[in-house]
């Protein structure tokens, strides 16, 4: 049972972390999609 207990862990402690690196990518993707398109508003306003 105390194996069975280990890989439950780790399978835990690694779909954690997949889903966090999933996470964090589309947080980080959305951030940067936001900022640019801001700056492209900005540049297009201009005369």
């Amino acid at each position: 049972m105390s194996s069975t207990g280990n890989v439950g862990r780790v399978v835990d402690g690694a779909v954690t972390m997949l889903v966090t690196m999933l996470v964090d990518g589309w947080l980080w993707s959305a951030w940067w999609s936001g900022w640019l398109s801001l700056l492209a508003k900005g540049l297009y306003r201009r005369p």
